[in-house]
Order: structure tokens, then C-alpha cells, then sequence
């Protein structure tokens, strides 16, 4: 049996307040979260991690630049990985296929009345959720998981160097067990 069965610690959370009654809470992104986005939004990001990464080496860590720098980026140019973000960071799952609730989806205008969900995933659901969201809360919401993911013992410049790193191992695997045409 696996020890990690034995862990009872819960993962830290923060709540993300949307007005004086109602908010959400967040936590830390896995490296497999970060990547699957990665994964998705490779062409996009590519360049962008690379100008963070050798930033970080020419100092030697990152900065409160590089976070800026990360912010900035992620609010200008890409508001769709913003979302995917806060998603993750709320515990929706990419992996999984699940359909969204009939009734969620109506309420967001996404279903007319008397059809049924065929298919928007539980995962696109919290993405147009998370996409609705104010800015200002859209920031906090980043800012708690950026807390709650990066630690003195995995800072953002070795997060960054970990997902980059597993998915060029796993596109290489991929291009090494493709057959050629």
C-alpha cells in the first residue's frame, strides 16, 4: 500500500473573497496542473518561460520583477491560461471528462432550457467561471495561489525549471514512440 495513504495533513487553503457573503477558496498547483496548461498552451509559452528562466539564471533567482513581469503577461495577453489558472487552483481536474451539471450550465446561459449537457466538461465550466470573475478578484485569487504553490523549498524559478523540464521529457518520449509516416 502506498504511504502517501497515510498523509491526513489537508492541503493548505485560502479563501478568495468575491463580495462581503460569498467567495471560493484556492490552493496550491501541482507541477502536473501547471504543465497539463503547458502542455496546452506550449507555442504561447514557450518563449515566455524561457525569458523568465534566464532571468532567473543571470540572477541567480527570481525576483519580484520576474512575478510582476508574470503578471503583467498572464492579464494582457493570455486572460484564457488566467482562468485556466484560478481553475486549477480551485481543484478542477483537465483530466477529467465529467460533464458540467445541466442545471450550472443553464444558469450560466451556457444550456437552453430543455437540452442536456453533451459536452462541456466540469474542467471548461470552471474556466468560463473563473473568466467571469472581476479583475480584482481574479488577482487575489492568483496571488493566494502563487502563495500557496511556490515555498522557500520550491521557489517559482524551480517550479518553472521542473514543469519545462517534465514536458520536454514527455514530448520526447512522445516524438520517440511515434511511428514515422
Amino acid at each position: 500500500m502506498s504511504t502517501l495513504f497515510k498523509l491526513r495533513t489537508p492541503s493548505p487553503e485560502k479563501v478568495v473573497q468575491v463580495s462581503d457573503s460569498d467567495g471560493f477558496t484556492v490552493r496550491g498547483l501541482a507541477p502536473i496542473g501547471v504543465m497539463s496548461i503547458y502542455k496546452r498552451h506550449a507555442a504561447t509559452l514557450s518563449g515566455f518561460f524561457e525569458r523568465i528562466m534566464t532571468g532567473i539564471r543571470e540572477r541567480g533567482k527570481a525576483d519580484e520583477a520576474d512575478v510582476t513581469e508574470v503578471m503583467l503577461a498572464l492579464f494582457q495577453d493570455w486572460p484564457e491560461i488566467v482562468a485556466e489558472l484560478i481553475a486549477l487552483g480551485t481543484g478542477a481536474d483537465p483530466a477529467t471528462d465529467a460533464l458540467a451539471p445541466d442545471h450550472l450550465l443553464r444558469a450560466e446561459g451556457l444550456l437552453p432550457e430543455h437540452e442536456t449537457n453533451v459536452d462541456i466538461t466540469a474542467y471548461d465550466l470552471a474556466i468560463h467561471l473563473a473568466r467571469q470573475l472581476p479583475m480584482a478578484v481574479q488577482l487575489d485569487a492568483l496571488s493566494k495561489i502563487g502563495d500557496l504553490t511556490f515555498t522557500s523549498e520550491m521557489p517559482v524559478g524551480k517550479f518553472a525549471a521542473l514543469v519545462i523540464q517534465m514536458s520536454q521529457r514527455v514530448t520526447g518520449a512522445i516524438s520517440q514512440s511515434t511511428p514515422p509516416a
